[in-house]
Order: C-alpha cells, then sequence, then structure tokens
C-alpha cells in the first residue's frame, strides 16, 4: 500500500512543480524586460 501512495504523489508532484517553475519563469521574464527598459 505504500508504494501505491507514493507512486499517487509522484503523479500529481511533476504538474506542480512545473507549474511552479511556470511562474518563476514568467516572473523572471518580467523582471528582465523591466530591467531593460
Amino acid at each position: 500500500m505504500p508504494t501505491k501512495n507514493i507512486g499517487s504523489w509522484r503523479d500529481k508532484k511533476p504538474s506542480l512543480a512545473i507549474k511552479r517553475d511556470v511562474e518563476l519563469l514568467e516572473l523572471l521574464d518580467e523582471t528582465i524586460r523591466a530591467l531593460q527598459i
């Protein structure tokens, strides 16, 4: 049973991490643009 729970947790975690990374990249992109102007 524990392995099954870990598997489902692993299935959810990547999408959350990707979403967070995308938000960080967008924030970084806005910061770079602000510095360039």
